[in-house]
């Protein structure tokens, strides 16, 4: 293989491999306008781009950023467990089959950062006609609000309860909301939503 041909495969194999490792590791630790900036900068000129990063660029996230998230976890805890006072059983409260759930609850609680709390039940649905009569059921039943949400969500012959279910509500005066991502629900955004 001839020098130059290897030079240049070198070159190529570097930039593309700058490119996609900055891409997925600047933007952690900048703004999204500054992120944006780097990467134009490492985009078309990776190899020396990469080497001012190096030099000018910074690898911690921004002190006030880190200081916003410090505060608004800290508040989040201090409303959560004011509002979940009492809610906690204790461990030796529970009984026998909810013992050896015990530490599933508390792998919740750690990934999720809200502890289960008494008067939650779960059923298993393995039917979207179910699913859809007990959506509806729900609905039916509610006083207040219902906020739907969902990725991928359509109007046909089997949501057809749910929309119905709604209207129903909404005549009752209990505030209806849907929520539907646009990339996921796009026909229905496109076709059906008002």
């Amino acid at each position: 293989m001839d020098l130059s041909l290897l030079l240049i495969l070198i070159h190529d194999l570097s930039s593309v491999s700058i490119r996609l490792a900055t891409i997925a590791l600047i933007p952690r630790w900048h703004s999204p306008s500054v992120a944006m900036a780097w990467l134009l900068v490492i985009f078309f000129w990776p190899i020396p781009g990469l080497v001012l990063y190096l030099v000018f660029g910074s690898f911690k996230l921004p002190t006030q950023r880190a200081e916003r998230h410090e505060k608004i976890l800290k508040d989040l805890d201090r409303t959560c467990c004011a509002a979940w006072e009492g809610e906690r059983p204790e461990e030796k409260d529970l009984p026998g089959d909810l013992l050896r759930l015990s530490r599933l609850a508390s792998l919740a609680e750690k990934l999720g950062d809200m502890p289960p709390t008494r008067g939650n039940t779960i059923d298993i649905i393995d039917s979207t006609d179910d699913m859809v009569r007990s959506l509806a059921s729900d609905i039916d039943t509610a006083r207040h609000h219902v906020n739907l949400l969902y990725y991928i969500f359509s109007k046909d012959q089997v949501t057809g309860p749910v929309f119905d279910a709604l209207e129903r509500a909404a005549a009752r005066g209990v505030s209806c909301r849907l929520l539907v991502d646009s990339l996921g629900s796009r026909q229905f955004l496109k076709r059906d939503a008002p």
